[in-house]
């Protein structure tokens, strides 16, 4: 299991394919791990670069009990200098696709494509101070971390009762196993500390604020593919809302799907992805290794 100490934790990451090729880095879900992208790189790993890693607090990566948002970034621009990458194409979902948008925003020079899949640009901005019962919450769920398991944590936020809505798991009856699966594997201890830091997030930091990444879409260059599915009454708004603001960028809805699309729809999905890839760096190579505009980008999906 590659292991890696960055940033002042240990992150667990997997790669495929040959160094030498473009490479695509996945960001993961909310209560989710690395394990969730098998497919993609299954997909794409014949052909890329493919680099999937646990975010700090899940999977195998460790987490320290205080750190700031920001350090979701600043990992994952220390990952690629790690792993000696100049520049990828960044794919996220939920969770990860904020953080990959704002990556995106703040290294424009590290990414040649991004992919936005079953996410909005961020939670609603927080003003401190949150609700007293918010840190009674949590270190009931630290104390059940600690006790009884990761399972059994997420049960107790009523997490596991969606799965089988098909705003989640769109018509796969076997999406509720398969997360209870992933989500088993997150490391208790460190799911615990990342839910104390949780507790002092400073929710004004400006870095990580949704309104500013919403207010800087326009300056997405490169090209750009969201992908939504059908029934994804979550995020099914914010990601047209993506569409509309981010200048050329490709969108796309998978019919039948939730929010797990990328678990639960697999083949789509991946044809899309492979299909994007392929552009990006197509066009990156008939422009001089330029970024190419995201207006310039075609896109082909059967």
């Amino acid at each position: 299991m590659p292991l890696m100490d960055i940033n002042g934790h240990t992150c667990h990451y997997e790669t495929a394919g040959e160094e030498s090729a473009p490479a695509v880095v996945f960001l993961h879900g909310t209560f989710l791990n690395s394990a969730m992208w098998e497919k993609q790189a299954e997909a794409l790993g014949g052909d890329c670069r493919v680099i999937t890693y646990d975010m700090r607090g899940y999977g195998q990566s460790s987490c320290p009990p205080r750190f700031d948002r920001y350090e979701w970034v600043e990992d994952l621009r220390m990952l690629l200098d790690y792993l000696e990458v100049g520049r990828a194409v960044i794919c996220g979902t939920t969770m990860g696709g904020p953080i990959a948008l704002q990556f995106a925003l703040d290294n424009p020079e590290r990414v040649r494509g991004l992919v936005l899949a079953a996410c909005g640009p961020g939670p609603k901005d927080a003003v401190p101070p949150l609700p007293e019962d918010f840190y009674e919450i949590r270190k009931e769920l630290i104390k059940i971390l600690e006790t009884d398991g990761v399972e059994a944590a997420v049960e107790a936020q009523d997490y596991f009762k969606t799965l089988s809505h098909p705003a989640m798991c769109g018509s796969d009856p076997t999406m509720p196993d398969r997360v209870r699966k992933i989500v088993a594997a997150n490391d208790a201890a460190s799911y615990a500390n990342l839910m104390r830091a949780g507790m002092y997030f400073n929710l004004l930091d400006p870095r990580m604020s949704t309104r500013q990444r919403i207010n800087r879409l326009r300056e997405l260059a490169c090209p750009v593919l969201i992908v939504v599915g059908e029934h994804d009454i979550q995020f099914r708004e914010h990601s047209h809302f993506m569409a509309e603001a981010i200048p050329g960028a490709v969108f796309h809805v998978l019919p039948g799907e939730g929010a797990f699309l990328t678990l639960s729809a697999p083949e789509p999905f991946n044809r899309m992805l492979s299909a994007f890839c392929k552009a990006v760096i197509d066009a990156e190579r008939g422009n001089g290794d330029k970024p190419s505009e995201a207006a310039q980008l075609e896109l082909e999906v059967d």
